[in-house]
């Protein structure tokens, strides 16, 4: 968090601007993602973009994939996030449909299609801290 003497400028931001600015940017598709192995990322991402690391947030996905394949993710939001200022905290909750992929060539086509995910991020600023926490449920 900036402080006044860092030359920042100190604004206020209610739940009904937050919801319009997220509003727009889903109307825009602007929170729409997709990452793949393949793609300049740090070897730390590479890996989260492996079956073996998501087998631990899917199980059910080394019942389709091997491990350790390269895979590539997209999430593609299904409604406008909504934000709820309470405190210290923002929430966001939303709903995602998230499709995930196999990209290695000597891999069949296998998708795995989860239509109704939500996600709740929760950002909590304490003095200079700022902790964000996602949550992710399948329906």
């Amino acid at each position: 968090m900036l402080t006044a003497g860092s030359g920042a400028i100190k604004a206020a931001v209610g739940a009904s601007t937050l919801n319009s600015l997220l509003l727009a940017l889903y109307e825009r598709k602007a929170l729409d993602t997709h990452a793949r192995q393949d793609e300049q990322l740090t070897e730390e991402l590479k890996f989260m973009l492996s079956t073996t690391f998501l087998d631990n947030i899917i199980p059910e996905l080394c019942e389709v994939f091997d491990y350790d394949e390269p895979i590539s993710v997209e999430l593609t939001h299904t409604e406008a996030p909504q934000a709820k200022l309470i405190n210290n905290e923002i929430s966001l909750q939303g709903s995602l449909q998230v499709q995930i992929k196999a990209t290695a060539d000597y891999v069949p086509a296998v998708t795995l299609l989860f239509p109704n995910v939500t996600a709740s991020v929760s950002i909590t600023f304490d003095k200079e801290t700022m902790t964000i926490q996602p949550t992710f449920n399948k329906a």
